[in-house]
Order: C-alpha cells, then structure tokens, then sequence
C-alpha cells in the first residue's frame, strides 16, 4: 500500500512590489524535499499526507519566512518575502593609472 500524497504549490513574490521572485529556494526541513520557483515565481512540493512540514522560503536579498503545519489536502500558497535592509549609500573612488611613457630604446 502506498502513502497518500499532498501538493503544496504557490508563488513567492516581493511583500512591496508583489513581483514574482524567480529562482526563491523553497525547502521542508522535516522532510528535506525543496524546491525552486521557475520564471513564474511558481513552486510545487509533492509529500506524505497527513506529515507535519516546516517551509522555509529563502531568496538572496530578502529575509527568510517559515510556514510549519499538518498536511491534509493539496494546498495552494502565497508567499510574501520582505526585502533585507539595504545600504543607504555605497560610494566608489578611484584614482588614475599613471601615465604610459615609452621607454628609451
């Protein structure tokens, strides 16, 4: 007999702007099953019915977010992440090179 499957599957997007975040890394730390959002921000995990699952949605730039309960249905998820602080200001300098003389012969 086979263990029954659950499908969760949603989108990430940014909590600001709501633009889909593609390439977000969606992992079940019970589990150790994960997944990645294609161009669409679209995900999909397929796992053990009625298990207790703990997704952590990470994405570069952007702060981690956990969901954690039962699995009994196929479930269908919107996902917000919140930026990470960013830098007030980065400032660049540089200097010349030095000249090009040409060398006596």
């Amino acid at each position: 007999m086979y263990a029954q499957k659950v499908t969760i599957s949603g989108y990430v997007s940014d909590r600001d702007t709501e633009e889909r975040l593609i390439g977000a890394n969606v992992f079940d730390g019970n589990s150790g099953s994960g997944a990645v959002s294609n161009e669409h921000g679209f995900f999909s995990l397929t796992l053990p019915s009625k298990s207790t699952v703990r997704l952590v949605f990470s994405y570069v730039g952007y702060q981690l977010d956990t969901l954690q309960w039962q699995l009994s249905k196929d479930t269908l998820l919107d996902i917000k992440l919140t930026s990470s602080t960013m830098l007030a200001a980065v400032e660049v300098t540089a200097s010349p090179k030095k000249p090009f003389t040409k060398r006596p012969k």
